[in-house]
Formats: structure tokens, sequence, C-alpha cells
């Protein structure tokens, strides 16, 4: 019996997972299939499901489910504001790490009594010891090309580039700076996007673009707010 349950809830988190990716792309379909993984276990696991005392366990399932699907989801979306990474449209292999790193959260949370009391870990040692894989799983990223942005976040954090400025018209129209570098103009100020600004020399690129092509040297140049 207690193999069987293993396996149910192996079966259980592993398609969790599959709709948290799901869910992470397209909030539509991914809780349409969370409603139907929710409803096969109620109607083919649970006997007895119309008793009443079985639907409010059911729903229970549904909101430790829906929370953990939620979570990583969360989790990955705020290390890729912080890290500056992207979230991937399309299968590639960072969205092959993404998916991956959902997954392993997963698991992770439901190995520690997230989603089930009856499978929680209750030796605290071995407790600590999921959330130490997890840590290094989260650090290991940090280092490849899931976080391929990382270096951009550094350059910004530090001022070197990698950021929109804004200064004023009369202070660049020396510079001869063709329009498809110009991000905007606005209250006699022109932003543009600055990859780098190095030893007076500045690296900019082109609207919709991250990748430079044109730079002009500027030792002495102020820049200003870019509120409108």
């Amino acid at each position: 019996k207690n193999k069987n349950r293993k396996i149910l809830y192996f079966t259980y988190y592993a398609s969790c997972g599959v709709i948290a990716f799901v869910f992470f792309y397209n909030f539509t379909c991914g809780l349409l299939l969370l409603f139907i993984l929710v409803a096969c276990y109620h109607f083919i696991i649970i006997q007895n499901p119309f008793c009443y005392k079985k639907l409010f366990k059911t729903i229970k399932l549904f909101i430790s489910t829906a929370l953990l699907i939620i979570i990583p989801c969360l989790i990955l979306l705020f290390l890729s504001i912080t890290l500056n990474f992207n979230i991937e449209g399309s299968l590639t292999f960072n969205s092959i790490l993404q998916a991956a790193f959902i997954l392993f959260t997963i698991i992770i949370l439901a190995g520690t009594g997230f989603a089930d009391r009856h499978q929680r870990i209750r030796d605290t040692k071995n407790r600590i010891q999921y959330y130490l894989i997890f840590s290094v799983a989260i650090c290991l990223y940090m280092f490849t090309a899931f976080s391929a942005g990382i270096s951009e976040k550094i350059v910004d954090l530090i001022g070197l580039g990698y950021q929109y400025r804004c200064y004023y018209d009369t202070d660049l129209n020396q510079y001869l700076i063709p329009d498809e570098f110009i991000q905007d103009k606005f209250n006699n100020k022109t932003k543009l996007f600055v990859v780098a600004d190095i030893d007076g020399k500045m690296y900019i690129a082109p609207k919709n673009k991250r990748t430079t092509s044109f730079y002009f040297t500027a030792k002495e140049l102020a820049q200003v707010s870019c509120n409108k």
C-alpha cells in the first residue's frame, strides 16, 4: 500500500511540474489542466467521491496544489527580474532548464511536506538536506545559460551601462546621433539605451535591440532624469 501511495504521489507531482510549466506561459491552459488533474484524482482515486467530506478534502487538495504550482513560477519570475535573464517562450536549452527548475522546486516542496502531511519528512536532518539541495540548485543555475543576462545586470548596477539614459537635446546635437539610435524625445530631452560607457566612449543601441553598432565620445555629458 505504501509503495502504491509513493507511485501515486510521484505521478501526481510530476504532472504538477508539467502543469506549472504550462501555467507559467499560459494561465488559462494551466488552470484548466489543474482542474482536470484534481478532478481525475477525485473521481478515480477517491472512493465515494460525492461524500461532502471527500469533496472538502479535494478542495483542500486543489488549493494546496495550486500553491504548489504557483510558488515555483513566482520564484522563477523573481529570479528573472533580479538576475536579468529572459523567460524563454520557445523550446530551447534555457526553456528546458527552466522547466527542470520548476519541476525540481515542486519535488522539494512536496518532499518537505508542503502538499501532504503524510508525505512529510519528519526527520529534521533530512528536511534540512532537502533545503540545502534546493539552495545549491539555485546557485548552480546562476552560473549557467539559465541566467545569461546576469552580466548585463551587473553592468547596470555598477553604472557602466546597459541602461536607459536621458540627456538634453542641446548637449547631444553636436554628436550627430542617427535617429534609429534615439529611443524617445520629450521635453527637450533625448532618451538613449547605453550598452556601455567606458572612458568617455558611449556605446548605444538602436531601438528594440540590446547590441551596439554606434558610439560617440563624450567625457563631459550631464545626465538628466527620464521622467516625462
